[in-house]
């Protein structure tokens, strides 16, 4: 499949839908109202509000002129709202403002020079990029357990150990991708994480009956921090800022 960039594709969906949706008699302002609260299929919803009344439910199949049984009308109705009932600029607003206030809480801390401090205690130790690797994905983990989100698992430590892999001389999407290796892919296997209870209410599944068969979770950390102990994957800053391919030290030439 061909690769195209995120916004000019998200850009292209957002108008095709709109002329699509003007093509069948949407109007300008239902279509803004779509745009900032969400798409909420009408007659779906109204069947699902009928509930189990007979009556009201009676009343308005006739009034959409839908000629199937109720339980069966009912049942779909349900299955039809939870699917496309979502959307909209607003329904976002929880996690954007959750990911503004990780960033402030971040640079405050970086600020008063708490980041700095704490930074100081967890590199003292630290002599190679494994560890310096290892530290990043544990930092990860410790913030899906204790934060229990998995934006700030991935805001804090970005925040933290990013004038320490600049130091280190070591390109950007090290740091990127130890915050996906464990920021991300660890945040479903908590059970109070935001991104666990989530994944436990879609799917309809504890977190702890589909932690064993989530190998891609568990062990993509690991090998991640196996890989770069021996010195595979390891990519540090060229003298224009380019990702340079090296081993467990840096090269010469950049020195």
């Amino acid at each position: 499949a061909a690769r195209k960039p995120a916004l000019p594709s998200l850009w292209a969906g957002i108008f095709v839908a709109i002329i699509i949706a003007a093509i069948n008699g949407t109007g300008f302002g239902d279509i803004l109202n779509i745009m900032q609260y969400g798409y909420s299929p009408s007659v779906s919803a109204s069947i699902a509000g009928a509930g189990e009344d007979a009556a009201a439910l009676a009343k308005v199949l006739a009034e959409s002129n839908i000629t199937v049984a109720p339980d069966i009308a009912l049942e779909a109705a349900n299955d039809i709202v939870k699917l496309m009932e979502r959307g909209g600029l607003q329904s976002m607003n929880w996690t954007i403002s959750l990911i503004i206030c990780a960033f402030t809480f971040g640079f405050a801390m970086e600020t008063c020079g708490f980041l700095k401090v704490m930074l100081e205690a967890i590199m003292k130790p630290i002599r190679s990029v494994g560890g310096m690797i290892t530290a990043t994905i544990m930092s990860c983990f410790v913030c899906d357990i204790f934060l229990g989100d998995q934006y700030l698992s991935i805001a804090m430590p970005g925040t933290m150990f990013r004038s320490a892999f600049e130091e280190k001389g070591l390109h950007p999407r090290m740091l990127s991708r130890s915050l996906e290796d464990a920021g991300t892919l660890l945040s479903v296997l908590i059970p109070w994480n935001t991104c666990g209870a989530y994944h436990t209410t879609v799917l309809g599944v504890p977190t702890v009956q589909y932690i064993p068969y989530a190998f891609l979770n568990y062990l993509n950390p690991i090998v991640a921090i196996i890989m770069t102990y021996m010195g595979i994957g390891i990519f540090w800053r060229g003298k224009d800022g380019e990702p340079v391919k090296g081993g467990k030290t840096r090269p010469a030439d950049l020195v």
